[in-house]
């Protein structure tokens, strides 16, 4: 007896339907709760706060644009981007200007963003060269020859998809008879330039590799903050410099620049109707961010380079600086007039500047065609500010010491030179080796301004972190940490210094070794 399957088919048909109705009823639905801006014209942002990168033209844009002349609206400068996103995701602004292609991949890695769908301007964003730079004329020629060929376009395709594993820079093995191309580039701005892998990647760095190629140079790439790009170019540090600069009236007075690299926008990124709705858990979201923060392309190993780095400049600083402001402590002493006027003329000044400010000094003025690297100037920079430091405590400390105690000591028989360094200058050290202490933990920290030349430092990698990941807990949080823990090994370490000469601890036969007791 056969079986009818007519019902089986009919049952397998209805189903099939309804599933697909059910798609398409997802499909539609997904459209229309798909994510939308909060703002959808930039007359809605006129008297709000608007946030934007620092060092760079787009407040000024903004603030001459028709809706916004004359308005109260609130411009906020921020280092990067990611600070800039910071920002807007706890509601300390209402949006951030930035460029094209840089918002649309914070608009791919953070689902809480939008782009304002009005935009302010056409933009093109160049490399810039010194006045007069003889390397204008052949990398502007190369550059026609690249764009001819449509490597701009493919490069384009690489940097902004999301194939990563195709951005990967050449390997400079061509002709490089020519020299170097000592290049200066952003170190977080993504796609343009970025660190991938422990590596400056990026749209911009790698156009200037094929460049390099054409004009039979090496390209030697320096990191740095935007603010210290045009500086370099213009105080001979670098040949040029990148990280999407828009072509300006206003820059071209001051600097020249190359062809234009990319056509591209100025845009607002706005928070989304769907902020703050994500259903990811709070320890999954933690468990994201410290993976992205440590773990993806290893970038704990930028941590451990950073605080080697902080490190290696805090500690020469201390030894150099405390033998420096021993130093003219003692010349100090002999009551020159000359010698002494000047003494106090030169600590006025250290004591009084801003260390970010005599860093920027020593490193575009005083070192502007000197060859050492960033951290050796940070070295001597801070230097000296902690000699002075030094030379202001020992003044101090050895103020506080009985003068009877040089007294008693020549007296005992000992020479000057004895009296000062076993009598009177251990007695000095044990008074301001608290303070001491105190401007060991002040220049540790005090070297987190070092992004400002160049060097990336534990500070400096934590922006570069976070202008990759765009979150700021763990970068920060795992910075201070550390900075708490070198700040208590170093002291740790003085304090065992200290306790070695205290004259509390120390054997009256080592004391009076060398003296003559007749």
């Amino acid at each position: 007896m056969k079986r009818n399957k007519k019902p089986l088919k009919i049952l397998i048909i209805v189903a099939t339907l309804l599933m697909m109705f059910y798609a398409c009823i997802g499909t539609v639905f997904a459209s229309t709760n798909e994510a939308k801006p909060l703002y959808n014209t930039l007359d809605q942002l006129v008297g709000k706060r608007i946030a934007y990168k620092i060092g760079g033209a787009h407040a000024d844009t903004i603030m001459k644009h028709k809706y916004f002349k004359g308005t109260d609206t609130n411009m906020l400068s921020y280092q990067t981007e990611s600070d800039c996103i910071i920002a807007l995701e706890s509601n300390k602004v209402d949006g951030f200007c930035t460029d094209l292609p840089v918002a649309q991949l914070c608009v791919n890695s953070d689902e809480n963003l939008a782009i304002v769908p009005e935009y302010f301007q056409d933009e093109q964003y160049a490399y810039v060269f010194a006045k007069g730079s003889e390397l204008e004329e052949p990398f502007n020629k190369a550059m026609a020859e690249l764009k001819e060929e449509g490597a701009f376009e493919r490069l384009q395709d690489i940097w902004m998809g999301s194939d990563e594993s195709k951005k990967v820079l050449p390997e400079q093995d061509w002709d490089c008879s020519k020299g170097t191309l000592h290049y200066w580039v952003d170190n977080a701005m993504p796609p343009a330039s970025y660190v991938k892998d422990g590596k400056l990647v990026g749209y911009e760095v790698n156009l200037v590799y094929l460049v390099a190629e054409k004009m039979h140079y090496a390209v030697e790439i320096t990191g740095a903050q935007f603010g210290a790009l045009i500086p370099a170019v213009s105080s001979g540090k670098a040949d040029l410099c990148s990280g999407c600069i828009t072509i300006t009236d206003e820059r071209k007075k001051s600097v020249d620049f190359s062809l234009p690299n990319y056509d591209a926008a100025l845009v607002l990124v706005v928070l989304n109707d769907k902020a703050g709705t994500s259903d990811v858990g709070f320890f999954q979201s933690m468990e994201d961010s410290f993976n992205k923060t440590f773990l993806v392309e290893d970038r704990w190993e930028l941590f451990v380079d950073g605080i080697g780095l902080t490190l290696l400049i805090t500690i020469f600083a201390v030894i150099f600086g405390s033998l420096l402001g021993f130093g003219i402590y003692m010349l100090y002493r002999r009551n020159n007039r000359i010698i002494n006027g000047a003494t106090n003329i030169v600590m006025e000044i250290l004591s009084k500047t801003p260390a970010v400010v005599l860093l920027m000094v020593f490193f575009y003025i005083i070192f502007k065609d000197s060859n050492l690297s960033g951290p050796w100037i940070a070295i001597i920079t801070f230097s000296f500010t902690f000699g002075a430091n030094v030379f202001s405590l020992l003044q101090v400390g050895v103020g506080a010491v009985d003068s009877g105690q040089m007294e008693g000591a020549l007296a005992l028989g000992f020479t000057k030179f004895q009296s000062f360094f076993k009598i009177v200058l251990p007695q000095a050290i044990t008074h301001i080796m608290p303070t001491y202490n105190n401007e060991i933990v002040n220049l540790l920290k005090g070297t987190a301004v070092v992004g400002y030349i160049a060097v990336s430092d534990l500070t400096k990698v934590s922006d570069i972190v976070r202008s990759r990941t765009y979150e700021a807990f763990f970068p920060l949080i795992a910075t201070a940490l550390i900075y708490i823990l070198l700040a208590w090994i170093l002291i740790v370490i003085t304090k065992a210094f200290a306790r070695k000469i205290d004259t509390k601890f120390r054997k009256k036969e080592k004391i009076l070794k060398g003296v003559n007791h007749d």
